[in-house]
């Protein structure tokens, strides 16, 4: 009778030892006796059988023993079958053999793996940046495995899925392969903020049964860095009058490497400019590296000629993935105005002829600002030829005059006898003013003259 202890095991390496308890069923001495043990495939080698007797009289038994270790092409089998028989040579030398005895030690098969996943680099900053990942695979059950895959799963928006490769598809018990992948990261990721993804091993076990690993998540870190930047340029950049036209362009870029939407821009004038330009931007969502052109255009006041330029600043206003506002750095752009500050002056007298001293002369003194800016503090001054005089109270009725306005000064004149005796009288007006800058403008000076008619002397 052949016997196992212990009758189940669970691993390669474990000791399974064998007694076979050999009986002289018969009624002469038997001698010479032997056990020969055959294993089942896969199990073996065979085994080197003990016995402490080899003659045995009719009714007398010996206990012979072997020992085997078992191995990984065991447990794979899932268990381990060997048959025994004693033979021996009666006293006419003539061969004894016994029946047959089977003994079947059991295996307690645990088919198992796991999987540890990494990703290098975890952190990334920009789309195109590439992530590999390793993927080891362990066998921790006490089966072979075979059939191994890598199935790795993306979170949304992440993907497409990675394509594995595993350089062993079969682990034995404690073997490990180190699967690979690489993933090259989309703006989508980076706008996200992570990529999230989560791996499992599959494989079948001796049974072809199906063997699942837990599975392994890795997170990638990106470094979201939202960024705006503006350039605002002015065409003309010069303007010499109220009424002229400046078109503003405004090239808004994404700096950054996320995403940026809801795109305005807002321009601040530099008093007296204004009022506030709207701005017009083809393009509100912006990828990073990506531009739109924002347009607006913009009509000179005389404000902003008499104030010599046009100052504004313009601030790109935004949104990241996240929702937290994105503002550029101002950009400024300024526009000069080419003052030209002039007056002219006409003046007129009537009558144009007088006859006698005590007569009226009306002077009118059409002042006009022929330049381009405001012209303050208007004043006619008017000076007489001798021996006309003395000189003229002239009065303005406006002395702020805006380009091309022009006021009518006056002044009156009393004749005198000296002016009779002299035969005309002359003088000549200039108008003064001050520009924005309180810099003195002068027309050039205006003349009149009022002749003098004189009554003809009868001779006797």
């Amino acid at each position: 009778m052949k016997t196992a202890d212990p009758t189940t095991v669970t691993a390669a390496g474990d000791t399974v030892d064998y007694s076979f308890v050999v009986t002289n069923t018969g009624n002469v001495t038997v001698t010479g006796i032997t056990v020969t043990d055959t294993f089942t495939a896969p199990a073996g080698p065979e085994l080197t059988v003990t016995c402490p007797d080899t003659t045995l009289a009719p009714a007398a038994s010996t206990t012979c023993t072997a020992s085997y270790t078992v191995t990984q092409a065991d447990v794979d089998a899932g268990s381990i079958v060997n048959s025994a028989v004693a033979d021996g040579l009666d006293p006419n030398e003539a061969p004894v053999a016994s029946e047959p005895s089977t003994a079947t030690v059991g295996v307690t098969q645990t088919p198992a793996l796991s999987i540890v996943k990494t990703a290098d680099p975890t952190t990334v900053t920009a789309a195109g940046d590439t992530v590999d990942y390793s993927f080891v695979v362990t066998n921790t059950g006490n089966v072979t495995v075979t059939g191994i895959t890598v199935t790795d799963t993306f979170t949304a928006p992440a993907g497409p899925e990675l394509t594995v490769t595993c350089p062993d598809t079969t682990l034995a018990p404690a073997a490990s392969t180190t699967c690979t992948a690489s993933y090259t990261v989309t703006q989508a990721d980076v706008d996200n903020g992570s990529i999230v993804n989560s791996a499992v091993a599959d494989g079948l076990d001796p049974n072809e049964a199906p063997v699942a690993s837990e599975p392994s998540t890795a997170t990638v870190g990106v470094t979201q860095t939202p960024a705006l930047s503006i350039v605002k340029t002015a065409d003309p950049t010069t303007v010499t009058a109220a009424g002229d036209t400046v078109d503003y362009s405004f090239v808004v870029t994404n700096t950054g490497n996320v995403t940026v939407t809801g795109i305005t821009v807002t321009d601040t004038f530099t008093a007296p400019a204004g009022p506030e330009l709207t701005v017009t931007c083809p393009d509100t969502t912006l990828a990073p590296a990506a531009s739109t052109t924002c347009t607006a255009s913009y009509t000179v006041t005389q404000a902003d000629v008499d104030a010599g330029s046009i100052v504004n600043s313009a601030v790109a206003d935004g949104l990241d993935p996240n929702e937290a506002p994105v503002a550029s750095e101002p950009s400024t752009a300024t526009v000069g105005v080419t003052q030209t500050p002039a007056l002219s002056i006409v003046k007129t007298a009537d009558p144009t002829t007088v006859t006698a001293a005590g007569d009226t002369v009306d002077y009118s003194f059409v002042v006009t600002n022929t330049g381009n800016v405001t012209v303050t503090g208007i004043t006619v001054t008017d000076t007489f030829t001798a021996p006309a005089g003395p000189e003229l109270t002239v009065t303005c009725p406006d002395t702020t005059l805006a380009p091309a306005a022009s006021t009518t000064c006056t002044a009156s004149y009393t004749v005198t006898q000296a002016d009779v005796d002299a035969g005309s009288i002359v003088n000549s007006a200039v108008a003064d003013g001050l520009d924005p800058n309180e810099a003195p403008v002068a027309s050039e000076p205006s003349t009149a003259t009022v002749g003098v008619t004189r009554p003809r002397r009868c001779r006797s």
